[in-house]
């Protein structure tokens, strides 16, 4: 079982015995489950002081669907404005990548429907496709 240490700085050292343990064995759950601003305000504050960022904004969000004040407005949108833009980048590459992909294989259905000069089908190896491809991939 954890057993953690009690803090001696910050709220961790001012809770009671029984919030300082069930702080210590808190889910999600049992969060969602709080209906109280000033314990939900607490445990904010102490999971932040310990280090648990997630479970510190969970009681954040908790206190400001129940009502209460925001305690840290902005704090956590600068992080999420750098993951957005993060995530722009990847879809943007990845739409391009689709892009090429897509000509290249719209570019090779068209190469395997066509007859060679001799009214014949085309064969294509495995070598002639990967070239198709890289010169797709150039030129698109």
């Amino acid at each position: 079982m954890f057993n953690p240490t009690r803090p001696t700085t910050g709220i961790g050292k001012h809770l009671s015995d029984a919030e300082f343990e069930e702080f210590n064995q808190i889910t999600y759950d049992k969060i969602r489950a709080m209906k109280s601003l000033p314990k939900l305000q607490r445990l904010e504050q102490y999971m932040r002081e310990e280090g648990f960022t997630q479970t510190a904004e969970l009681a954040r969000k908790m206190v400001i669907e129940l009502g209460g004040h925001d305690s840290c407005p902005n704090q956590s949108e600068p992080q999420f404005a750098d993951m957005d833009a993060e995530f722009d980048e990847f879809l943007k590459n990845f739409d391009s990548w689709q892009a090429t992909v897509k000509g290249a294989d719209h570019n090779l259905r068209g190469l395997q429907q066509s007859k060679g000069t001799d009214g014949s089908n085309l064969q294509f190896t495995y070598e002639s496709v990967i070239c198709f491809s890289r010169c797709c991939a150039v030129t698109t």
